[in-house]
């Protein structure tokens, strides 16, 4: 949900951004943003404890990352809102803590299930 929303966040920051900025800044935060929602999407999807879930549980923070430097040189160029900055930086912060805490769930559970499966071997 968090994901949705900075992706809805952004679109809404670009369309309100000055034109010189709306389309190459605008993309590659549209972009970044889409990648995060995306990452989170396809983890989500995927086998509770999965290797696959963990590998794209990683691959959301570089998108996040990505995200971020396009954001604050939006904002450095003066080219969003502060309220909608300051919106896209709450949604940003919650993506990171829950992707932190989700990975160590599944990275637990996965260790639990390895240690199962070696006492039943």
């Amino acid at each position: 949900n968090a994901a949705r929303n900075l992706a809805r966040d952004a679109s809404q920051l670009v369309a309100g951004s000055a034109k010189q900025y709306k389309y190459l800044l605008g993309q590659q935060l549209l972009k970044s943003a889409t990648d995060v929602c995306k990452g989170v999407i396809l983890a989500y999807k995927e086998a509770q404890f999965s290797q696959k879930k963990l590998d794209l549980l990683d691959s959301v923070p570089d998108a996040l990352y990505d995200f971020s430097i396009n954001l604050r040189m939006m904002k450095d160029n003066a080219a969003v809102s502060y309220n909608l900055y300051k919106m896209c930086i709450l949604q940003y912060k919650s993506i990171q803590k829950q992707l932190a805490n989700w990975r160590k769930y599944v990275v637990k559970n996965m260790d639990n299930l390895n240690s199962i499966e070696s006492a039943n071997s």
